[in-house]
């Protein structure tokens, strides 16, 4: 109902407001609810249209509204504020005769109604143009009357009314001018009030009251005449200061003391004077309600918080070298959130004072740089990385010292997660006292140094070119992806508009990195393009904008190749991702960069880098064995000897060969070196094998011995030694692989070696090597060579049907299924070679493949089986004794391993059946 009448009032407002005064006047028993809607209607119809209605009808209205405001003495606050409210509406377009009313029913020496006041109040704040120059009459009704009033809740309202008072005088003096009103002066009218308040109403036993009259005296203030503040102001500030102590509402005490420091600063000269000693003790009590963060579900807190900042503002204006000394003893404190709170009060003077810190920049920038180098607590590292943005938009880092807070930023980005599995170090570490997190640093880092690069044209030449320092130190990984897209934007701006200073004299700037090292760290973190924030793209994006820098013979090849690039992480980093797909193109990429710049000084330079750089990737195997597949891919490339043969030993020396995949890496670099360098590959494997021997007494070419092996070398070693011989055969010449086969790679200690091997994971990786040999000896792969015989293929077969076979005694070893399953896949390997394998052996093969068969099919599951032997447990008892004997360790195999070794073992057979293509070999299988 309310609201049709709503909207009937909008479009005809005299009518609404015609027919609810009628209705009112005319029906004085009406229900006080029905009275409170009519009023509340029409005080919104007012707040609409009140400019469309004629003013001799308004004038009506006061008479009504006053009338029904007052006509209870009590206070009805519901049915009264509502009244209330249609009188300040009116008084916004008729003030006079609403103040006119107002009046007449303050009687002098009289306390008006609780309403009478209060609503003189709300129209001096609402209209202080208007009603300001009246303003006298009315305080010569208010100050005799103060002394004499004793409930607390008329102190309230007339502290209330006081306040919108001061207010009001404040505004009206701001604007006076302007509106060509005259100057008035009200600190005579005001100072009685305001010493009953301060001395009498502060002690109040209401907590309203007390915050009420705070505000009003703080009001005060700023309409005292300069005497009387500067005798006021020693007495003020500690009152205001004192009631921090004792109430919970700290938001009338704070604008309170707003309103205080703000006459004392603004006026300058004596008033300053006056507020210098007290500085300490105002600093001291409000600092600490600055250290909380606000609590944005309360509106009260919100506005607190945001007063006292003002607060700060304001000493800042007045008091900036006494503030910043202030400020710096705080952020040398242990406390995490006192530390926090200085640097917000720092961001907000940076953001809001200009000409009062021009000279202190520098000493603000060197203040918070400590802090940058060595904090530690999430929720002040996020507070300084604000600070960053803040004094980024205002020139701050530009000066000496500013790169230190770029650097911070940076840091903040490359944090990276690693699960915690410690415990005890779980419990020892100490939880933010603001529950922020450093992930939550590192995502406003990444925003913050977005916003320095693409929205402060000042901080380019901060930017360009030192964020090249931060993309090849390993402590600055986690934020590659961020700088990659910093750097990017940079380069690409400048690329396009061919800015001067695009190409760098990276000879004169010592402290960044040569475009090897950046290229390097470059190409070797590609490898991993879903990491953080697309890495992958954004490694492309900065190589493409970058490019001329590297070298000028490559950029046009990568303007055209790296866009597709990074169309195929777009498209492909979903679930039909392929990571080894992936790897292959960017050493294809890298092989046709080295192609197309054919400069071996560049060539070397690029290997060295990356050799360089290998310590980085310690911890992360993946991006090794990248690494070092690039090292081989460029030494496959060089022509320079010496490098060849130092990188050969560095890159076996600094891998971990105990680490599978890093042994992989520097196996598969020595066979991608072997392409063109197979002597010099293979003289360096021969020292390698002589330091592993034993040395004094050696069992052979792999110190197979009593007096054991190793060497010098770290364990491991031997496997790594006979995958790389593996790799070497796969990707040497064809045509000279051949004629090395038995002195250089399968000679007799090698397979002496290979015999004596027992653990299942050396076992595998022997499996892995004999199987590369294997399809490197293939006469598809030896073309020319396509008649050469592999003499030591049947000795290789037995080797691995030794593997595969089960021990007689002890446990089932872990991981014979997979080494059955590649033993099988090597074996159909050899088996493919010419000549076809002798029957003997071949019937040995067959036979241990056909145990295999005991296993049970993928598609049983080991309940059905056991209940299916049951079933004939008494006519097949030796037979169900014979099937647990041969099949003792499938029983551990999972189903996976099943299925894949079923596979292997069909593939097995039809390689014997493809390399004797006859009626008589598919009959001899189906006999067993």
């Amino acid at each position: 109902m309310s609201t049709a009448l709503y909207d009937i009032g909008f479009r005809q407002p005299g009518l609404v407001l015609s027919v609810s005064n009628e209705f009112l006047k005319n029906n004085q028993k009406a229900d006080k609810q029905h009275r409170i809607i009519l009023l509340n209607l029409m005080q919104k119809v007012l707040e609409a249209k009140r400019d469309e209605v004629p003013e001799e009808f308004l004038v009506t209205l006061v008479e009504l509204a006053i009338n029904e405001m007052t006509r209870e003495k009590e206070v009805v606050p519901d049915w009264q504020q509502a009244a209330s409210g249609v009188l300040v509406s009116l008084g916004m377009r008729i003030p006079n005769p609403v103040f006119d009313e107002l009046m007449k029913r303050f009687e002098i020496g009289a306390l008006p109604h609780y309403f009478i006041m209060k609503t003189l109040g709300d129209l001096v704040s609402a209209n202080s143009m208007a009603t300001v120059p009246r303003l006298k009459e009315t305080l010569s009704r208010v100050l005799p009357v103060l002394a004499a009033i004793k409930h607390e809740n008329t102190k309230w309202v007339f502290a209330a009314s006081m306040w919108h008072f001061c207010e009001g005088i404040q505004h009206y003096a701001g604007n006076a001018s302007e509106a060509g009103s005259p100057a008035l002066s009200f600190g005579s009218d005001v100072f009685p009030a305001y010493e009953l308040m301060l001395s009498k109403w502060l002690a109040s036993s209401e907590a309203k009251v007390r915050l009420a009259t705070i505000q009003a005296v703080g009001s005060m203030c700023a309409v005292l005449n300069k005497d009387q503040f500067e005798v006021q102001a020693p007495k003020v500030i500690p009152a205001i200061m004192g009631m921090y102590k004792k109430e919970k509402d700290f938001l009338p005490i704070t604008q309170a003391l707003c309103a205080v420091l703000d006459v004392g600063v603004r006026c300058g000269g004596t008033f300053k004077a006056a507020l210098d000693p007290l500085l300490p003790t105002v600093l001291n009590t409000i600092h600490p309600l600055i250290c909380a963060p606000p609590d944005y579900s309360n509106s009260s807190a919100l506005k607190n918080y945001n007063e006292i900042l003002r607060c700060f503002e304001i000493i800042g204006h007045g008091f900036s070298d006494t503030l910043i000394t202030f400020l710096f003893g705080r952020l040398e404190q242990r406390e995490p959130r006192t530390r926090s709170g200085a640097l917000g009060v720092i961001r907000h003077l940076v953001t809001r004072l200009g000409p009062e810190l021009d000279d202190k920049k520098g000493l603000l920038v060197s203040g918070v740089k400590p802090l940058v180098l060595n904090e530690a607590v999430p929720s002040v590292k996020k507070q300084l990385a604000q600070i960053v943005i803040a004094m980024a938009s205002h020139g701050y880092l530009n000066l000496e010292g500013g790169e230190s807070l770029v650097e911070f930023v940076i840091r903040g980005s490359s944090y990276i997660e690693e699960p915690d599995t410690d415990p005890k170090k779980k419990k020892a570490s100490t939880p933010d006292p603001d529950g922020v997190t450093d992930v939550e640093v590192r995502n406003m880092c990444d925003n913050v140094l977005h916003l320095l690069t693409t929205t402060i044209p000042m901080m380019e030449t901060v930017l360009w070119p030192y964020l090249f320092e931060a993309i090849v130190p390993p402590e600055f990984a986690g934020a590659l992806s961020t700088t990659s897209k910093c750097l990017s934007h940079l380069a690409a701006d400048k690329r396009a508009n061919d800015a001067e200073d695009y190409i760098i004299d990276f000879d004169r700037a010592v402290n960044l990195p040569k475009p090897a090292a950046i290229m390097a760290r470059l190409f070797v973190v590609l490898n991993a393009p879903l990491r953080r924030q697309q890495l992958g793209i954004r490694v492309l994006e900065l190589l493409k904008a970058i490019g001329p820098m590297l070298h000028p013979s490559i950029c046009a090849m990568w303007d055209v190749t790296l866009p597709k690039m990074i169309s195929y992480l777009e498209e492909n980093s979903g679930d039909s991702w392929n990571k080894e797909a992936w790897e292959e193109l960017v050493l294809r990429l890298l092989s046709e960069s080295i192609k197309i710049a054919n400069d071996d000084e560049w060539n070397v330079a690029l290997g060295n880098a990356i050799c360089d750089q290998l310590v980085f990737y310690k911890s992360d195997a993946e991006l090794k064995r990248a690494a070092l597949k690039m090292v081989g891919l460029i030494m496959q490339k060089s022509n320079h000897k010496e490098f060849l043969r130092t990188r050969l030993d560095s890159i076996f020396q600094d891998t971990d060969h105990k680490n599978p995949i890093e042994a992989d890496g520097v196996a598969m670099a020595y066979g991608y070196c072997a392409t063109t360098h197979l002597d010099t590959v293979l003289e360096k494997i021969g020292n390698l094998v002589k330091q592993a021997m034993a040395p004094k007494k050696s069992g052979g070419f792999f110190g197979i011995g009593k007096s054991g092996g190793g060497g010098n070398l770290p364990k491991g070693t031997k496997n790594t030694i006979v995958l790389a011989l593996g790799y070497i055969t796969t990707y040497a010449n064809p045509s000279l692989i051949s004629s090395r086969m038995e002195v250089h790679i399968v000679n007799p200690s090698f397979k002496a070696h290979l015999t004596a091997i027992k653990s299942v994971p050396k076992r595998l990786v022997a499996i892995k090597a004999i199987d590369l040999i294997g399809k490197a000896m293939h006469p598809s792969h030896l073309q020319s060579q396509s008649d050469f015989v592999f003499k030591q293929r049947d000795e290789l077969v037995k080797t691995i049907m030794g593997y595969m076979t089960a021990p007689d005694k002890g446990p089932v070893p872990a991981g014979l299924s997979e080494l059955r399953t590649k033993g099988l896949n090597a074996c159909a390997t050899l088996i493919r070679l010419e000549p076809p394998l002798p029957l003997d052996l071949d019937n040995q093969l067959v036979t241990l493949a056909l145990s295999f068969y005991s296993t049970p099919p993928p598609s049983m599951s080991a309940a059905a089986t056991n209940e299916k032997d049951s079933k004939d447990k008494d006519k097949n008892k030796e037979k169900e004794k014979e099937k647990e004997k041969d099949s003792k360790d499938s029983l551990v195999f999972n189903e996976g391993d099943l299925v894949s070794l079923w596979e292997s073992l069909n593939t097995m057979l039809g390689a014997l059946l493809f390399s004797q293509t006859s009626v008589t070999t598919l009959c001899r299988l189906l006999s067993r």
